[in-house]
């Protein structure tokens, strides 16, 4: 249950949300409570609101508060469904504040895309979108500030602000969470949940469902942060081929137009894009194409051909396509390419014209759009609808991609942006902004980490990140370490200023990227698995320590660790000297390396691990879907014939199966269901609603060898020297017995020789 107090001095109504989470209810008087809520609320910081007549509270009843200075306010509470109740309230001035007091016993995650630690609980969240790396920025400022918080007491709290305001998260005092908004409104939903999962479904039933990326996007990405001509994108491009590293994404950064933004190829740096764009088409990529949500008056000269104004500027401005000054007057923002006016998407004509502009390049072959910047909406300016910028600040990014979103979805195009509020993720994917390239916590690759756990379990599940950073060079060691903890992110992307292309840095760097990119390719079904599941039951691809075990005090400490689904748990290596501790939860975990077993309920310590090693577990009893890796996803009639593609190799699925006795179940993402169970001396593995045509290849990590392998009960042959076609094979060495099985569903049995 929850109690909301609207006055501590009056007697508290009661919000009941019942252990087994089947609804919420509105009480007048008290029942015992597992879970607290006080709340009260203020205006202006200042004004606590008193209560009268609410002893008759119902769903759907407005609750009017009278001012200390006479004036009232009403309380709307609406139960939305029976998981989800929503507070509302206007006032005449403008700032509101929600004080809810907290359990002492209490922790938070969430919180949006922050960058110091997974735990929210202790800590100041500005909800102010912020270029956090520009020039003017908010100390605290985020890219992706989302104003939900997970308890681990069974509920969330989603605290509606598109304007400028705070969430102090027990930061001012250990028992109180303080919510302000700058507008005169305050929206505040309590969302019931048996636990993360659950809140975060419930949450999605609010915001919005998250878009699973196409499949091509879960292949890798490369770019640059300028391409100076068309010869370095096919450098790109043709060099991954050459080098057999798996790759179907070039991302075409700034500057590609004649000037920011025009949306017409600077043909003095791209000559012939059309031809550029079939040749890559024919390597099997996919071409996104940088954008930002305004034109530019006055701009920067990057690369030859590119023009000190935007020849459309006049044209937007003239049609009152960009916000405004409270005179009337358009409102010119500086950026980091010149001066421009910022696109007012609450103006239908612009709307209309920025998705005729996209549609034009999405019909020459564009496959998607990088949405960079969205963070730069001046608090003073003025809508088309009469809103200033401070009260669309935070959702002024979801209006830009949600925009650019109209015209993606309609040629089933790719939206990747940096910013982002509430409800971001049914548009686009996303990346963390602008990180350095280095160990630093506060900026480097710590800070890259956290801030995707933190992003994942704030309903942005499509996080990834620039491998090797973006501001600055990347040594060899940087590069490497950031690649190998993006290889177990759903999108695994280079990018940043500098040299980020493997065949520069070195034969060691070519080695091991190429391993890593087609280790993350390998893990595509288990990435498109957990992506589906992701919609179904909210629950994220990546997520720290604590929402597994929500009740162990002690995970919410835990940093710079996470798991990618609930199997496989990943603690990258983010410091220069290959040295950090590892903490393994109850149970049993297997290195997924070395094969070593390990029991869990402590942390181990990893001194100097090698370069090419990223720390990397499995739970016992996990079932690991992987393919065979392949140099593109993308498939079309034109591929040059020596790429291999997805489509080829689909119908084959290789099983990395972690035995326990206890049956551990995984439902792949086209529904096919695979179980695994080991019974004193018989394992077996089975399918339901496998497709018939599939190929199954089982890695079983087993310390023994078989003495009978079946397939639907018939004996399956040894390979052998004098069996060389048989079906399976030990590998002493390893401790993995290789079974490969045809066609059909599976109905594996493997018996151990009675001790």
């Amino acid at each position: 249950m929850a109690l909301i107090v609207i006055s501590e001095k009056l007697r508290p109504f009661l919000l009941e949300i019942p252990q087994n989470g089947s609804e919420i209810k509105i009480y007048h008087n008290g029942l015992y409570l597992t879970s607290l809520i006080n709340l009260a609320i203020y205006t202006k910081a200042s004004q606590e609101v008193s209560v009268k007549n609410f002893s008759d509270l119902k769903d759907g009843k407005t609750v009017v508060c009278e001012m200390k200075d006479g004036s009232t306010l009403e309380l709307n509470f609406i139960k939305m469904n029976d998981r989800i109740l929503i507070i509302t309230a206007t006032a005449g001035e403008k700032g509101f504040k929600a004080t809810l007091r907290r359990s002492m016993l209490e922790s938070y995650l969430g919180g949006g895309e922050r960058f110091e630690r997974v735990e929210a609980t202790g800590l100041y969240i500005s909800l102010n979108t912020c270029d956090v790396a520009g020039e003017e920025k908010d100390p605290f400022g985020l890219y992706k500030p989302i104003p939900l918080l997970l308890s681990n007491r069974g509920y969330g709290i989603f605290f509606e602000t598109p304007g400028v305001g705070y969430m102090d998260v027990a930061y001012s005092k250990d028992d109180e969470i303080n919510l302000f908004t700058s507008l005169n409104t305050l929206t505040l939903y309590i969302i019931r949940g048996i636990d993360y999962d659950e809140i975060l479904y419930n949450y999605y039933h609010i915001v919005g469902r998250p878009k699973i990326p196409p499949k091509w996007a879960f292949n890798t990405w490369k770019s640059r942060d300028v391409y100076q001509g068309e010869e370095e994108v096919y450098e790109d491009a043709e060099q991954m081929r050459a080098h057999k590293i798996p790759c179907n994404v070039i991302v075409i950064d700034s500057p590609w137009e004649t000037s920011f933004n025009t949306f017409e190829f600077n043909r003095a740096q791209f000559p012939r894009p059309e031809i550029m764009l079939t040749r890559l088409r024919r390597l099997g990529y996919k071409v996104l194409l940088w954008l930002t949500p305004m034109t530019n008056k006055e701009s920067i000269e990057e690369v030859p051909g590119c023009l000190p104004f935007a020849e459309n500027f006049e044209y937007c401005d003239v049609n009152g396509f960009f916000f405004h000054r409270g005179d009337g007057s358009t409102y010119l923002v500086k950026w980091w390419k010149g001066v421009g006016g910022m696109f007012d998407f609450t103006n239908p004509q612009t709307r209309m014209w920025w998705i005729e502009q996209l549609e034009k390049l999405l019909q020459k072959g564009i496959d998607g759009f990088k949405l960079d910047d969205g963070e730069l909406l001046p608090l003073d300016s003025v809508s088309h609808d009469g809103r200033r910028g401070g009260e669309l600040h935070n959702l002024y990014p979801n209006l830009y991609v949600e925009a650019s979103f109209e015209a993606a979805d309609k040629y089933e195009a790719l939206l990747f942006a940096r910013s982002g509020y509430a409800g971001i993720a049914k548009y686009a994917c996303l990346w963390n902004g602008d990180r350095t390239s280095d160990f630093s916590f506060a900026t480097g690759l710590p800070s890259a980490i956290i801030s995707c756990i933190n992003a994942s379990v704030s309903g942005i599940p499509f996080i990834t990140c620039d491998i090797g950073g973006y501001i600055g060079e990347a040594t060899a060691e940087t590069f490497i370490r950031w690649a190998e903890f993006a290889s177990l992110l759903p999108i695994m992307a280079i990018h940043g200023q500098g040299i980020r292309e493997p065949w520069r840095l070195g034969e060691s760097v070519i080695k091991i990227y190429r391993f890593y990119a087609n280790f993350h390719v390998s893990l595509f079904p288990y990435f498109y698995s957990l992506s589906v599941e992701t919609t179904e039951s909210g629950s994220p691809l990546v997520r720290p320590i604590a929402y597994e075990y929500p009740f162990l005090p002690h995970t919410y400490l835990v940093d710079y660790q996470f798991f990618l689904g609930r199997n496989l748990l990943v603690a990258p290596i983010y410091s220069p000297d290959g040295s950090r501790s590892v903490y393994l939860p109850p149970g049993r975990w297997i290195d997924y390396w070395t094969g070593e077993k390990m029991e869990g309920g402590s942390f181990y310590y990893i001194s100097n691990l090698e370069l090419d090693k990223i720390p990397i577990y499995v739970r016992e009893g996990s079932i690991i879907p992987l393919i065979e890796p392949v140099d593109t996803f993308v498939d079309v009639e034109d591929l040059l014939p020596e790429i291999t593609k997805l489509s080829d190799i689909e119908n084959k699925l290789i099983l990395d199966v972690f035995p326990s006795e206890e049956e551990f179940v995984f439902k792949l993402y086209d529904g096919s269901i695979y179980r695994c169970k080991l019974d004193y001396n018989r394992l077996s593995i089975t399918s339901q609603l496998s497709p018939m045509d599939r190929k199954h290849i089982l890695l079983i990590h087993i310390d023994w060898k078989p003495v009978v392998v079946t397939s639907g009960g018939v004996p399956l042959e040894e390979t052998s020297i004098s069996q060389p076609e048989g079906n399976w094979i030990y590998d002493e060495k390893m401790k993995i017995l290789k079974i490969m099985i045809p066609v059909g569903i599976l109905l594996v049995e493997v018996f151990k020789e009675l001790e």
